[in-house]
Formats: structure tokens, sequence, C-alpha cells
């Protein structure tokens, strides 16, 4: 997997942890506030280290979920409980969460398709 954040790659004052599984993108951005900073997206669950290790200098207090889909919600529990953020997502999408077969799109990967059994 390669790894690619600000550092390497700028986008202005955006902080972004972004890694390529098998040549797709998965990203997560992370806004600072002065009440805490908010984490856009957690990933799939091979990243989870890696992003821990990525956002250990923020005061991460929120987590907001685009959406209910494999990649960007699949740590959010495990993530919310470390760090004891607040999870935001929204009302339309609750009920998909951990049951992404109810999704509208169909997950194009083995490995989502195995999250579901």
């Amino acid at each position: 997997m390669r790894y690619i954040t600000e550092k390497e790659k700028r986008c202005g004052s955006i902080r972004y942890f972004c890694v390529y599984v098998d040549g797709s993108p998965v990203t997560c951005y992370v806004l600072r506030g002065r009440k805490g900073d908010m984490l856009i997206d957690t990933g799939i669950s091979l990243i989870y280290k890696r992003l821990m290790e990525y956002i250990s200098p923020y005061d991460i207090r929120y987590i907001l979920l685009a959406h209910a889909h494999t990649d960007h919600d699949v740590s959010a529990a495990r993530l919310r409980k470390k760090l004891d953020a607040e999870i935001m997502l929204g009302e339309r999408d609750r009920e998909m969460v951990g049951h992404f077969e109810r999704q509208p799109v169909k997950v194009t990967s083995l490995r989502y398709r195995v999250l579901n059994l």
C-alpha cells in the first residue's frame, strides 16, 4: 500500500491521509477547530494502525462520515471508543451502518462482501 499525506503533496491547508489499496485511493481528512478537531471518514480496517499514527497529534473530538460505506466508516466505532469522539452521520445512512447490502450502490470488492457475511 502506498501512503500519501499533505507532507508529500500539499493541498492548501487541508490535512489528509490517503492510502492506495489495489490502485484505488482511500482518503481521510482532518479539519482543525477551536473546540477540537474533526476526522472526516475512517477508511478501511487495513489502514487503521497507520491512520492512528497519522492522527495522533490531533485532538479528534468528532468523526464525520460522508456516508455509510465500507471505505468511509468501517473503523468508526473502533476510533470512537479509542478517541472518545462523537460520530456524525446523515440520518438517511444511519440504518445502513454495518448492513452494507442495503446500500443502493453495490460493493465491487470481494473484501467488502466478506465483511457483510
